[in-house]
């Protein structure tokens, strides 16, 4: 292997190495409610001088150590918030969005606004899931939010149309 195969070797795995810090960090601060967590955004598709990106899934609200907390995504999930981490003398930032698990599934299925079906059809990677029924669920959540969001873009397309056209229109 040349120089440059090792220096992209080592870059992963240091990018590797920090997003699991944030996935750990998520699952601490959330233990046991925790269901899944997705990961997506501009970190996941290779830029690294960017925030990561997170949903953290939860079986329940009452998985936050702060009744405010809970209420907050109770009356209007999802709620958005900051962490940071260190690694070899830099600092890093995540923001992670929470809503529960069933709050996504039906909005999803019946949400008039695009937010989630259109932003969950997006590109995502399951880092974590607490088990095997539960990876199924969020596999098959994301596998609906695109064909959802595939349907509702189609009624505002003309009788032909391109690929690029359609995700273009979806995603404007």
């Amino acid at each position: 292997m040349n120089d440059v195969d090792d220096d992209a070797g080592d870059t992963e795995a240091a990018s590797a190495l920090i997003s699991d810090r944030f996935i750990s960090l998520l699952q601490q601060r959330f233990a046991p409610g925790i269901a899944a967590i997705l990961m997506y955004g501009s970190w996941l598709r290779g830029k690294r001088d960017t925030i990561l990106d997170f949903y953290v899934l939860l079986d329940d609200y009452d998985a936050f150590d702060k009744p405010v907390h809970a209420w907050a995504n109770r009356a209007l999930a999802p709620n958005v918030y900051h962490v940071t981490t260190q690694s070899d003398g830099k600092q890093y930032a995540a923001k992670y969005a929470t809503l529960t698990l069933s709050a996504l599934e039906k909005a999803n299925r019946h949400a008039f606004h695009s937010y989630f079906w259109a932003r969950f059809a997006q590109p995502m990677t399951l880092v974590y899931a607490q088990d095997s029924a539960t990876a199924e669920r969020v596999t098959q959540t994301l596998q609906d939010a695109g064909k959802r969001m595939i349907n509702e873009t189609v009624a505002l397309m003309p009788a032909e149309f391109s690929t690029q056209e359609l995700w273009t229109q979806a995603m404007a």
